[in-house]
């Protein structure tokens, strides 16, 4: 579509409004997509941390304490 604006443009004519709507929708939805992506990729950041933490802290308490046999 882009490529079908751009000669249309180059040709000197004007571009087709339904042309124009559609490549502006276009582009508003991977906008978007990737807005949601980086949300994504923010909370796999948070889970993954979290999820670093909470094994940190189960090892901790897994260790043997003075006076405990094992």
């Amino acid at each position: 579509m882009l490529q079908r604006a751009g000669e249309t443009e180059l040709a000197g004519k004007p571009v087709a409004k339904p042309l124009v709507a559609n490549i502006q929708r276009q582009h508003q939805a991977l906008r978007r997509q990737q807005a949601l992506l980086l949300e994504q990729r923010h909370a796999r950041i948070a889970a993954d941390e979290g999820l670093a933490t909470a094994v940190e802290r189960y090892r901790e308490l897994k260790k043997p304490g003075p006076g405990d046999q094992g």
